[in-house]
């Protein structure tokens, strides 16, 4: 892995929609038992809000997901990588139905030294957007030995 090439490095580009049935199945899945996310109103109604989490983990799939990561950064086996710090801010309300597009290149690559090897953290940015307007950023550190 070349590390000094990386920033810049883009992932590849997609898009997500959530349907009301996936963000009520997240709100389960994860005890989330927040109405915005579950119901509208606390009536039968489904909400029309997308769990931050569950955002997060579609802009990360809409981008290739683990695989697309591992190809960009020419790792042949994930026990290699682990998941480091993530800081996402939430500029407007995803909601049920909307279609987003996501972008993500790599910003930054440092290398540290470990106890027995030195290891990269790599920080990848994520941009979520519905009709050009920024909704998400989402900050990802990947940590690679």
């Amino acid at each position: 892995m070349d590390v000094e090439s990386l920033p810049g490095e883009s992932l590849p580009a997609g898009t997500f929609t959530a349907e009301r049935w996936m963000t009520f199945l997240w709100a389960d899945a994860t005890q989330n038992d927040v109405d915005a996310y579950r119901y509208a109103d606390a009536t039968d109604e489904p909400a029309t809000l997308i769990p931050p989490a569950f955002g997060t983990t579609l802009a990360i799939d809409s981008a290739g997901g683990i695989d697309s990561m591992l190809d960009v950064l020419e790792i042949p086996d994930e026990k290699d990588v682990f998941h480091g710090e993530q800081r996402m801010e939430i500029l407007t309300p995803l909601r049920v139905g909307e279609t987003y597009a996501v972008a993500a290149e790599i910003a930054e690559v440092e290398t540290k030294d470990g106890r027995r090897d030195e290891f990269h953290v790599i920080t990848i940015n994520y941009l979520v957007t519905r009709d050009d307007d920024l909704v998400m950023e989402l900050e990802i550190g990947v940590v690679v030995r």
